[in-house]
């Protein structure tokens, strides 16, 4: 993360599910594929690297791993996922007609530089480019309404899934999206 985009560095290095998630650190495996939980990419790195699959917790066997991010991570995490929504090949890869949910709760975040990121994505997203936002104003609440509204009028093009939380009739789980809220990792962050 830096110059408010997730940027790719000259260090390479093999996504480690067990480090990773000890270090908090996002893998680009689930930067891309931000509709699978954590486990779905331990199963990948066992069969294509013979890598253990770490014990993970529920939440990371059951919850996408980018809905974690985007509700319950640290300003890091959220500012990255935050990005990485409005990205087209994760977009692609994970369908982006379930993102307006997330990134509409993430133009409240508390910080000015993830509101930001969140806009950005959204506004990338078909059918929300014209809401108005000033990341750094009064109207978060504002857009960030009118976004989620928006977002569930448009039944049509809904996805669906346990790991997103959005039920098969298009209900979202709000008990859990509340109870991940909740948890959210808020010191401060110098990034």
């Amino acid at each position: 993360y830096a110059l408010l985009k997730a940027i790719r560095s000259h260090q390479i290095s093999s996504p480690d599910v067990h480090l990773d998630n000890a270090v908090g650190r996002p893998n680009a495996c689930n930067l891309c594929h931000l509709d699978q939980p954590l486990a779905w990419t331990a199963g990948y790195l066992q069969r294509w690297y013979g890598q253990e699959v770490p014990d993970l917790s529920e939440r990371n066997r059951e919850i996408a791993t980018g809905v974690d991010w985007a509700l319950r991570g640290d300003a890091g995490q959220r500012a990255l996922v935050a990005w990485h929504m409005g990205w087209q090949p994760a977009m692609a890869a994970s369908g982006s007609e379930w993102l307006p949910l997330y990134l509409s709760a993430l133009l409240k975040d508390p910080y000015n530089a993830v509101r930001l990121l969140a806009y950005r994505s959204l506004s990338r997203q078909e059918g929300f480019h014209d809401i108005p936002f000033q990341y750094m104003g009064d109207n978060v609440d504002d857009s960030a309404t009118t976004a989620r509204e928006r977002w569930q009028q448009s039944m049509a093009q809904r996805r669906t899934g346990a790991a997103i939380l959005i039920e098969e009739d298009g209900t979202v789980r709000e008990d859990v999206f509340q109870r991940l809220l909740d948890q959210r990792d808020n010191r401060p962050v110098q990034l």
